[in-house]
């Protein structure tokens, strides 16, 4: 068993353009609160999906300057890691040079120019975490957007270095792909294990820590 564990729920999975849906929180709190038990540390990640996404929408004809419109979207993402400590009893990591003392944390938002991904990912090397697992709305990283094309096939298992070639070229605020670079690249150096699944299910968490084989898996 994983002794320190990290978790990241994608946003398009936990948030809809209203904000929290509750029937998956529903679905994920017993699923946590199993794990919780049986691990030293867990992060929990989250990002912000369609609720943030819409907010930027509606900032656009106010003109401000693209650095203001993340710290606005970092203020918010601060919120739903609040959210996550209210829900599993832990504490929220707004700066990684002030982690609290805490078994269960939770990230979201730090600073402009970095994705919930890369926060969490972050946070995860400096405590030197065990198994990094993202929850995300597809069944794992493809060899291109299934959404799009069809003919998109999933990459079941690969290193870190043959990954970096699907990743996107570009990347904007709220727009990161399935992971981004900046993750990957944190990931890659403290050779973080990792599995990307298909989360709207939160019991595929359990299913991996009992050593099934699911989604993508980074070694």
């Amino acid at each position: 068993m994983y002794k320190k564990l990290a978790i990241k729920i994608g946003g398009s999975i936990a948030f809809s353009e209203k904000g929290p849906k509750p029937e998956y929180f529903k679905r994920l709190i017993p699923v946590i609160n199993k794990v919780k038990p049986k691990v030293d540390l867990l992060i929990l990640g989250i990002g912000g999906g369609r609720y943030i996404r819409n907010y930027y929408a509606g900032l656009r004809n106010l003109k401000l300057p693209p650095k203001q419109v993340e710290w606005l979207g970092v203020d918010l993402l601060k919120t739903n890691a609040r959210l996550l400590s209210f829900l599993f009893s832990g504490k929220p990591v707004f700066d990684l040079n002030k982690i609290p003392r805490a078994k269960v944390l939770t990230v979201a938002g730090i600073k402009p120019g970095r994705s919930s991904d890369a926060n969490c990912a972050l946070l995860a090397e400096k405590l030197k975490v065990d198994l990094f697992i993202i929850l995300t709305d597809v069944a794992g990283l493809y060899t291109k957007d299934p959404k799009k094309y069809k003919d998109a096939k999933l990459i079941k298992k690969t290193s870190f270095g043959g990954l970096e070639k699907f990743l996107p070229k570009k990347v904007l605020p709220g727009k990161y792909g399935v992971i981004d670079p900046m993750a990957l690249k944190v990931m890659k150096r403290s050779k973080i294990h990792t599995f990307i699944v298909n989360g709207k299910n939160p019991k595929i968490i359990l299913d991996i820590l009992k050593g099934k084989k699911r989604g993508t898996e980074i070694y």
